[in-house]
């Protein structure tokens, strides 16, 4: 760990946390279409265990990030503010992977471009 990310070539890291918890994993950079935006979502785990999604934008993918909803108070993506069909199911928002909701019947289903990570 001490030499990490040695052996990468022209790594960059574009975040991190002193806390664990905060960039816990699941990270993933989208470029919004048709804009001048990246978002990142980075997986967390809160002060009560459970995990949720924090994000950031950048005006470009190797510049400054700044908050968007960052926060356990403020989570992009939390038990609280997300809804499950047919019932809550679950108190963890984990390994998710930002898909835009017409995907199947719009004529640009890349509403976002992925840039890292993988699409199902």
């Amino acid at each position: 760990m001490a030499n990490f990310p040695n052996g990468f070539t022209d790594t960059v890291i574009a975040m991190q946390d002193s806390n664990a918890h905060n960039l816990f994993e699941a990270g993933n950079s989208y470029k919004i279409a048709g804009q001048n935006q990246y978002l990142m979502l980075v997986e967390a785990i809160g002060s009560d265990g459970r995990r949720y999604f924090r994000s950031w934008t950048s005006s470009s993918i190797n510049g400054t990030f700044r908050p968007l909803a960052a926060s356990e108070s403020n989570p992009f993506a939390q038990a609280g503010n997300v809804t499950f069909s047919g019932g809550q199911w679950t108190k963890d928002v984990s390994h998710g992977e930002r898909l835009p909701a017409l995907a199947a019947r719009s004529p640009h289903p890349d509403e976002f471009h992925l840039l890292n990570g993988s699409r199902r």
